[in-house]
């Protein structure tokens, strides 16, 4: 995380952020790997569906939790021609889908000017 911070903040050579991300993925993978293996020999089996449901049920509340905050915090103090965007944003971020909108956002010349989103 520091190494993307590091690469926001714009210290040469970590332009974007992209040595931390990647070595984000790396350690993920690791431990993903890891975790899977330790279910394989506990259980003797792996339930991609067990182990996708408790990520689920530790990040969900979480992510929520942070997507109603950013509805009420842009309802006051934002101005109202900012909801819309803001609630389609939280919408798409809900569905993992904020990538695809953003994407689709980049192409439009029309919303070039707009101010950046808060999700």
């Amino acid at each position: 995380m520091l190494l993307v911070l590091l690469g926001h903040a714009g210290v040469p050579y970590l332009y974007g952020g992209f040595v931390g991300v990647v070595v984000f993925f790396v350690i993920s993978g690791f431990l993903v790997t890891g975790l899977l293996l330790e279910e394989l020999d506990t259980r003797g089996r792996l339930s991609l569906a067990d182990f996708y449901a408790r990520r689920a049920k530790r990040l969900l509340p979480a992510a929520a939790t942070v997507l109603i905050a950013s509805l009420v915090l842009t309802y006051l103090f934002l101005p109202r021609g900012r909801w819309f965007t803001t609630a389609w944003d939280v919408i798409a971020s809900a569905c993992y889908a904020m990538n695809w909108r953003m994407a689709g956002q980049s192409l439009d010349h029309v919303a070039a000017n707009d101010a950046p989103s808060i999700a």
